[in-house]
């Protein structure tokens, strides 16, 4: 009986271990073949729709948007009044626009003014803008980072773009976050002239929707690594001075004069979570 006894436990042993070790098989399964980040997203995207969490945006923040409902105000304006507003009432508006709506929101002490409009090619209003960076000071022009393929020798930034990176070139922990080869930035005189500038490069998760801003990005050319804040990260730094960044295999350390402040990585971005605090 000894025997068929040992037997017995031993099916018992191999019945449980098989039991314990299924569903973490199951879920690692899962998560290779990404049905877990699948299902996260869908609850993550539910619970906002149904019960977005209560937290206080900062009353310091103003966002100026110029959208359909302005466009369509002067159109108004050009079709009732033939006001000289005509020039705002389609898109895109001309650089000469910009100057004056700059100075007039300069005029409320704006820390910075942090623009999400790309200013990538020439244009005949160019000097106008650039006086605009240079007389306020506080403005922050927008970068788009991409990938490229390259048919020959890769372009370098100009000196003017290299000086607004966050940190030295030969800085480490590129590993960690994602780099591009390819970056739009301001043209001529305007990014010569910018005071500051941020990536308003967005990448959407599969379905459309964006859970992951990642908070810098890294253009990367041989031999060297420029970072670059995004929109949020910059307009953080204007509070509080940020004097370095770095990046780890699960966190990005952001060191400002009163703290250092860690956030989550995953694949180089941190997740919008919907209980977290960060």
């Amino acid at each position: 009986p000894a025997p068929a006894t040992d037997m017995q436990d031993r099916r018992k042993l191999l019945f449980a271990s098989l039991f314990i070790a299924s569903p973490a098989l199951v879920a690692l399964g899962g998560y290779q073949a990404g049905l877990l980040e699948r299902a996260e997203n869908n609850t993550i995207d539910a619970r906002y729709r149904i019960a977005p969490p209560d937290r206080p945006v900062s009353d310091q923040i103003v966002l100026i948007e110029i959208d359909d409902e302005t466009l369509e105000k002067y159109e108004r304006f050009e079709r009732e009044e033939n006001s000289d507003r005509a020039a705002f009432g389609k898109w895109p508006w001309p650089r000469a626009s910009y100057p004056p709506l700059l100075d007039y929101l300069a005029g409320g002490g704006p820390r910075m003014i942090l623009m999400d409009i790309l200013f990538t090619e020439e244009s005949a209003d160019d000097l106008e803008l650039a006086l605009a960076n240079q007389n306020l000071g506080l403005i922050s022009h927008a970068a788009y980072f991409r990938e490229v393929e390259y048919d020959g020798e890769q372009p370098g930034l100009p000196e003017s773009m290299r000086a607004q990176a966050l940190l030295p070139a030969d800085s480490p922990g590129t590993e960690h976050v994602r780099a591009y080869n390819g970056m739009n930035y301001p043209f001529g005189v305007i990014g010569e002239t910018t005071a500051f500038l941020h990536s308003v490069t967005f990448d959407r998760d599969p379905g459309g929707v964006a859970r992951r801003v990642p908070p810098v990005f890294v253009y990367q050319e041989p031999g060297a690594n420029y970072w670059y804040p995004s929109l949020a990260l910059q307009a953080f730094s204007a509070y509080y001075p940020i004097e370095s960044v770095r990046a780890e295999r699960s966190r990005l350390l952001v060191q400002t004069a009163a703290a250092a402040i860690a956030n989550p990585l995953r694949d180089g971005r941190p997740r919008q979570h919907y209980n977290g605090e960060d």
